[in-house]
């Protein structure tokens, strides 16, 4: 009878753990703000912003970032302090922190790229994980993919 007892509390003690563990995330999650049909489904991250279609849709672990327009920073898992506007902005970016992109399509296809500043349709569109460069303009380095520390 004494080891069921025992048996019981550790189990008991395990789901109160659990409990607490998924609360928590919740709260943290509740600390975000969206609109749009599913803007931050996938949310578990404290503090986001996504306003439109799948904005932040797979954001995970994120923290920090705002997406404004149809699918900005829609792949972003853990990326932080990324801010997206415009039409695709930041589409593909999964782990890059400190992106800021302006424009339909800025850096689109940016997936580990991080601290890039970028105003224009398009613009360093095809950075993959270039890091620190500053772009404005229609379409300026669009086809640069991991230079890094480039200004246009």
């Amino acid at each position: 009878m004494k080891t069921n007892n025992k048996i019981w509390k550790r189990t008991f003690q395990i789901g109160l753990a659990a409990t607490v563990l998924l609360l928590n995330q919740r709260l943290m999650a509740q600390r975000s703000t969206k609109y749009g049909e599913d803007a931050l489904k996938s949310n578990r991250g404290d503090a986001n912003s996504a306003f439109g279609y799948q904005a932040l849709y797979s954001n995970d672990t994120g923290h920090y970032n705002t997406a404004f327009g149809w699918s900005v920073l829609n792949s972003n898992i853990g990326g932080k302090g990324n801010t997206g506007v415009g039409t695709a902005a930041l589409l593909l970016n999964t782990f890059g922190d400190a992106n800021t992109a302006y424009g339909g399509g800025a850096l689109e296809n940016n997936k580990t790229g991080s601290n890039n500043t970028v105003s224009g349709v398009g613009a360093l569109q095809y950075n993959t994980d270039g890091s620190n460069n500053t772009s404005s303009g229609y379409f300026s380095l669009y086809s640069n993919n991991t230079g890094s520390n480039n200004t246009a």
